[in-house]
């Protein structure tokens, strides 16, 4: 959903996003698909995370195609649902904004 208003992911939480990134463990997530009507599950690596207009962002190198190779995908973080069995937390207080 385009100009949707960014929903901070809670502060405490944009820690492990960062000691994703740092480590490139390959985890799974959860996150909503633009129109936010249905979750999409893959497994990813970490790559960065940025900010840009007041909203945070994650990018990760998926590996679910079916020929393998690794597809570089960013979304916006209050589209995550789980990462690595967890929830993440929302409404919080930005760490980056």
């Amino acid at each position: 959903m385009k100009n949707e208003k960014y929903i901070p992911i809670d502060c405490g939480f944009y820690d492990n996003l960062e000691a994703f990134a740092t480590t490139q463990k390959i985890v799974e997530i959860n996150y909503l698909d633009k129109e936010h009507s249905k979750t999409i599950r893959q497994k990813i690596k970490v790559k960065d995370l940025e900010t840009k207009n007041g909203e945070e962002f994650m990018i990760f190198e998926s590996f679910e195609s079916s020929d393998k190779e690794k597809q570089t995908i960013k979304i916006r973080l209050d589209r995550l649902v789980t990462i690595d069995g967890i929830e993440v937390p929302k409404n919080g207080d930005s760490c980056a904004l």
